[in-house]
């Protein structure tokens, strides 16, 4: 299970016609990816969400929330896949909203994560 939130700074957009992506990775590459489509978050206002309830034995984004004031996203989620290649403490979460991925803003850090007894912990200003 990986969890997440992350808080994006970025130009107001209609998040329901935009992919919302999280990819974890460290040194050797990919340690896990999963994106929902433009279309799958579903709300009016502010909050937005997208619910898959088989992600928990299937893979996947099981929950996801972003909510927005002004030219600040906040985004959190619960996501679940193999996550064997976390092995080390040098790696990034990257949490993005768009379609252009030189352009999309994402959130991450080079700080190391911290081993714990069931996993890893990104680290406080992640």
């Amino acid at each position: 299970m990986l969890r997440g939130h992350a808080r994006l700074d970025m130009t107001p957009v209609d998040v329901t016609s935009m992919p919302v992506g999280i990819l974890r990775t460290n040194a050797r590459g990919v340690i896990y990816r999963a994106e929902l489509a433009a279309g799958e978050l579903s709300g009016t206002g502010t909050i937005f969400r997208y619910t898959n309830p088989d992600a928990r034995s299937a893979g996947g984004i099981s929950v996801l929330k972003l909510r927005y004031r002004g030219d600040v996203y906040t985004i959190t989620f619960t996501a679940y896949g193999d996550l064997s290649a976390a092995t080390d403490s040098d790696m990034r979460l990257q949490i993005y909203v768009g379609h252009d991925p030189a352009g999309r803003p994402f959130i991450t850090t080079d700080a190391p994560w911290a081993q714990t007894s069931s996993g890893w912990r990104a680290p406080r200003d992640h």
